[in-house]
């Protein structure tokens, strides 16, 4: 809808190493499963976490299966740079759930997403990383879902676009 990015991260970021810091880490080697505590910062090139607890769990091939960030106060927050002549994306949320083998991230409880100036606002939002649809939802309370768009101006001089925003 608004997110108009060919890949969730710069090439070079996926092949960058992924640091964690937190106040304590604990790891399940049974189930592969690794929980951080205390201001969870993770940073893999351009890509961006941080929470207050963070689970990392990996499939049978020792890779990378899911992720769940989870805040209260603050909320876990996620920032990435999908092309370098676009804005960040950027997403706020109670709990922010990446599943690596559908290409999902789902924000859970007072989620937003943003990119440049436009914004959508939900109780739950899903994003395709492939596709880059999006799918905003109420929550129990029927608060309503809230989008935010910033027209394309035209600069006289240039002709060119100032926002970026794919309707």
């Amino acid at each position: 809808m608004m997110m108009a990015t060919q890949s969730w991260a710069l090439p070079a970021d996926r092949q960058a190493p992924i640091e964690v810091q937190a106040d304590n880490m604990t790891w399940t080697q049974n189930n592969q499963t690794a929980i951080y505590q205390g201001s969870v910062d993770i940073q893999q090139g351009e890509l961006h976490l941080t929470s207050e607890q963070l689970t990392l769990t990996r499939n049978s091939q020792g890779k990378l299966d899911t992720l769940e960030a989870t805040g209260d106060k603050p909320l876990a927050y996620f920032r990435d740079l999908p092309s370098p002549n676009k804005p960040p994306v950027e997403a706020w949320a109670n709990i922010i759930h990446y599943d690596t083998a559908a290409g999902l991230i789902r924000l859970e409880g007072n989620a937003r997403l943003t990119q440049g100036e436009d914004t959508i606002e939900g109780h739950k939002l899903t994003y395709d990383l492939s596709t880059q649809d999006i799918r905003a939802e109420q929550g129990q309370a029927q608060e309503r879902v809230k989008i935010i768009l910033t027209p394309n101006t035209a600069s006289p001089s240039s002709g060119s676009s100032s926002g970026d925003t794919t309707p």
